[in-house]
């Protein structure tokens, strides 16, 4: 766990994990080329379905964008709060703590990736526990953060009508378990995906759009059989 998740960004390799800390949840910064120099910040965040501030959960998986004008790192969770942390907070030394505008409910992120979705700047999300998503950047501009004044209580899950709660987007059909993601280029994702019928590990590229769905001669449909067409009585 003391790395989990790295993004290369603005020259820069951002790196998050687990220190040996009592503020145990770290995300580094190494400018590039390497020289031997890095920072590293000790990040706090609200966690809604735990009901607490959390100083030991490391960011699972992250992106970056411009939000409300500020660079921003945009974290999952587990169990999965998204989190939003401005760049320029993170300097050496410092606690800071991210914004949460939004859960997913239960399950482990596993990928965050930057594309365009319907010409819209999008982030596609991958998860062990569910279908991925799509967050449209927009929707975390302006976003309400949550804290324990206005988020739900009383054992949140997934079985609680609040969630998903904030902006978190929609998901999306994926046969098979998507691994790892990321952008291939400004048409395709990649991903290592397990095949749920064979079980087999494949590195696939699917189309960002018009949605990014994979694998589509892997399930049965209606389709498959005769009768039933347009005008069928």
């Amino acid at each position: 766990m003391t790395i989990v998740d790295m993004k290369f960004h603005n020259g820069e390799l951002f790196v998050a994990g687990i220190s040996n800390e009592e503020f145990a949840s770290t995300l580094r910064r190494v400018p590039y080329p390497f020289e031997g120099r890095s920072s590293s910040t000790a990040v706090r965040i609200y966690h809604v379905a735990h009901e607490r501030y959390e100083t030991r959960a490391p960011v699972r998986a992250m992106a970056f964008a411009t939000i409300d004008g500020q660079d921003t790192l945009i974290a999952a969770y587990t169990c999965s709060p998204i989190v939003l942390i401005p760049t320029a907070d993170l300097k050496d030394g410092a606690k800071v703590t991210g914004r949460t505008v939004g859960d997913m409910g239960n399950g482990q992120p596993l990928s965050l990736v930057s594309i365009s979705f319907h010409g819209e700047p999008s982030l596609f999300v991958t998860n062990a526990g569910h279908d991925p998503r799509i967050i449209p950047i927009a929707g975390l501009q302006k976003a309400v953060a949550y804290s324990p004044d206005n988020s739900p209580h009383g054992g949140v899950g997934d079985w609680r009508p609040e969630y998903p709660l904030g902006p978190v987007g929609k998901s999306l059909m994926f046969i098979g378990s998507s691994l790892f993601a990321d952008k291939l280029d400004d048409n395709y994702l990649i991903s290592v995906t397990r095949d749920a019928p064979s079980g087999s590990l494949n590195l696939q590229a699917t189309l960002t759009f018009p949605l990014p769905i994979n694998n589509l001669s892997e399930i049965w449909s209606e389709y498959d059989f005769k009768g039933g067409g347009p005008g069928d009585k």
